[in-house]
């Protein structure tokens, strides 16, 4: 189940970048081929590019795909990488419960007072609502992961090598 909710996010951040990058391509060319810039097209593609961001750690997370520095728990026996990833699993529940919480009250207060973008004076709250549900999410996927270990990367760097292709 996580795999398919993972996999309709990334779907759903493909149209965002799709439309984040057409936005960027017609204010271009609205701007210098026609000379009508648009007012609100700088705004609605840093909204756009900060909710692409937000789903992307999200599916990192889901997908146990993110960055990991595993030059230490490479070493380890079977047994400790599991402490570790579970540790691991545990620091970062807490910072992503720590972050939805913040990110909601942020969230919440830009609605309370009825915040908009600067320029075109777009509803900012609205957007703002992404990063306490992404953060939620991403704190119940390491939550998860603290009980349910994911398999392992394997112990040598050699599947890694990719100087070998040319």
């Amino acid at each position: 189940m996580v795999r398919a909710f993972s996999r309709l996010l990334k779907i759903f951040g493909a149209f965002l970048t799709a439309g984040f990058l057409s936005l960027i391509l017609y204010a271009t060319l609205s701007r210098y081929l026609f000379n009508r810039p648009i007012n609100y097209s700088d705004e609605l593609a840093a909204l756009l590019f900060v909710t692409c961001a937000f789903i992307g750690i999200l599916c990192s997370a889901m997908d146990n795909d993110h960055i990991e520095i595993n030059i230490v728990t490479l070493k380890m026996k079977l047994g400790w990488r599991s402490i570790f990833k579970r540790l691991s699993a545990v620091i970062c529940t807490l910072f992503f419960s720590f972050f939805a919480y913040q990110s909601y009250i942020f969230a919440e207060l830009s609605h309370q007072i009825g915040a908009l973008t600067e320029g075109a004076a777009l509803p900012i709250s609205y957007w703002m609502y992404v990063m306490p549900v992404a953060s939620a999410m991403g704190a119940i996927t390491y939550a998860y992961r603290i009980f349910f270990v994911p398999p392992f990367a394997p112990t040598t760097d050699e599947n890694y090598d990719r100087s070998t292709e040319n």
